[in-house]
């Protein structure tokens, strides 16, 4: 037998597999597009350069579940699998054949077409939506050894020894997520909370501490304030060199792509005037963005096969940071007078 559920192998955000597996479900329709608008608006960093990760968090933010209206979400502690199955395998295809997409944790040491097989233990998330009994392979979703976010086949005992050799450490920690389609999900656009959300950014304030009385609010640093941390992570790699996390300035550019295409559907629906310009002006914000990702991929790139340091790329992507955010500051401000 053989089965493999629908997915949008190239959603509009997949830096990160919370959200690229969720979008690739969900953008199947373009149902979720008066949702995403609405959502994918903030940023949050939090400062990890004195500890021993010499790195940065920075991501979209979301407050509490992230349960868009299309999807089901379950979750099953992987050791309550275990005493049912023997073998993750199994699990999968039962599940898949219910309609269930399957994310789970998988060591990539184990997996022939990510960067890290048979060289480092990575215990990374994976989404699989198909299999072919006949082939012995799994259908994932998730990022190859060029670090691209794509669809791989994954032989069954490959997967078997991705599942089963994870840290038993942190087995205890890690759960199994199914996703269903849910296919009458309905949200209406909803303009106010944009503008909240708009504001939240430009001001840089924390959403999180509208919710104390539910859970401790997040430390970090929030919107326009993030670009101060993302310089700080360029500058301590001054005195720090190593292989930068690449997720940085991706996540950037996704958030600058995003946010172009919602001046976009604003102008679309009325609510901006088309002869404001914002959505053109926008323009060079996310492609200065897309600048800068580039810039690092090779700077990368001449790091990993000549082990060089260009100081003076690295001062540019500083230099372009604080261009963007001076641009975006100025554009966003002016589209919140509008509104």
């Amino acid at each position: 037998m053989k089965k493999s559920l629908p997915i949008q192998v190239s959603p509009p955000i997949h830096g990160y597999p919370r959200h690229g597996y969720r979008l690739s479900i969900m953008s199947l329709q373009d149902d979720y597009i008066p949702w995403f608008f609405c959502n994918y608006i903030q940023l949050f960093a939090v400062d990890l350069l004195q500890e021993s990760k010499h790195n940065i968090r920075f991501n979209f933010y979301f407050q509490g579940p992230y349960s868009p209206p299309w999807l089901s979400i379950y979750t099953v502690p992987r050791r309550l699998i275990a005493k049912v199955y023997h073998q993750i395998v199994p699990f999968i295809r039962d599940q898949i054949d219910e309609g269930f997409y399957v994310q789970l944790m998988a060591d990539e040491y184990f997996l022939p077409h990510t960067p890290f097989y048979e060289k480092i233990h990575h215990p990374h998330a994976i989404m699989v939506f198909g299999y072919d009994d006949d082939t012995e392979t799994l259908e994932t979703l998730g990022f190859n050894s060029a670090r691209d976010y794509s669809v791989s086949r994954v032989g069954y005992s490959d997967f078997e020894a991705a599942f089963r050799w994870i840290d038993p450490e942190k087995r205890r920690s890690y759960l199994v997520t199914l996703f269903e389609y849910n296919e009458d999900g309905v949200y209406e656009f909803d303009i106010d909370a944009v503008i909240d959300q708009l504001r939240a950014y430009v001001h840089s304030e924390n959403p999180s501490i509208h919710y104390r009385t539910l859970r401790k609010p997040v430390e970090g640093v929030f919107g326009m304030a993030t670009y101060k941390l993302l310089r700080d992570y360029f500058t301590h790699l001054f005195v720090h060199p190593r292989l930068w996390d690449r997720r940085h300035l991706f996540t950037l550019w996704e958030h600058k792509r995003c946010m172009l295409n919602r001046l976009a559907y604003l102008e679309e629906r009325g609510y901006l005037r088309r002869s404001d310009q914002f959505h053109q002006a926008y323009k060079e914000v996310e492609q200065k963005a897309h600048q800068i990702h580039l810039m690092m991929l090779k700077l990368r790139a001449l790091v990993e096969v000549k082990r060089a340091w260009d100081m003076d790329r690295i001062l540019k992507i500083i230099t372009l940071l604080d261009d963007i955010s001076q641009r975006e500051e100025r554009i966003l401000k002016d589209v919140l007078k509008a509104l």
